[in-house]
């Protein structure tokens, strides 16, 4: 369903009990929908711009998510995310603060793409998980060339 500007989440009641689902750039979709969601194993969300902390808490034991550019996302929405498996993010930090992720410590995999953060911060982050995730973290350092301003952080213990 990725890209159908048409969807909105009225026809998300026919979805009870999917495992998998696309609706990256979905831009109609709320949160109300993510309530015929319960239970899902995947789901790509990014681009969702709609999209709230609200919606989370129907996201509970989800396996794999992708959040990448939903710009409505706090702190708030990670609490539902204790136990995920891998998650993306990119382009959604402006509300995430590293305590965001103390709520990830047990995470697999961690894909995180963030240009507004210093190496301080980055190390604090990578410091809150543990020795069998790993975590990739790409950030771009300000004031350098393009070709050396991305750095990639990965880390397997």
């Amino acid at each position: 369903m990725s890209y159908c500007h048409k969807v909105t989440g009225n026809s998300f009641c026919h979805l009870t009990g999917i495992h998998t689902l696309d609706i990256s750039h979905c831009n109609r979709i709320t949160d109300s929908a993510f309530a015929y969601l319960t239970g899902i194993h995947t789901l790509n969300m990014s681009g969702c711009e709609q999209i709230t902390d609200d919606s989370f808490r129907y996201l509970a034991g989800i396996h794999t998510l992708d959040i990448s550019g939903c710009k409505n996302i706090s702190d708030n929405a990670f609490p539902h995310l204790v136990g995920i498996h891998t998650l993306y993010i990119f382009g959604c930090q402006k509300l995430i603060t590293d305590k965001a992720f103390l709520y990830l410590k047990g995470i697999n995999k961690l894909s995180w793409t963030d240009s507004e953060r210093d190496n301080a911060f980055i190390e604090k982050v990578v410091g809150y998980f543990e020795s069998s995730s790993t975590i990739t973290i790409r950030t771009t350092q300000k004031n350098l060339p393009l070709d050396q301003a991305w750095i990639d952080y990965s880390q397997a213990w």
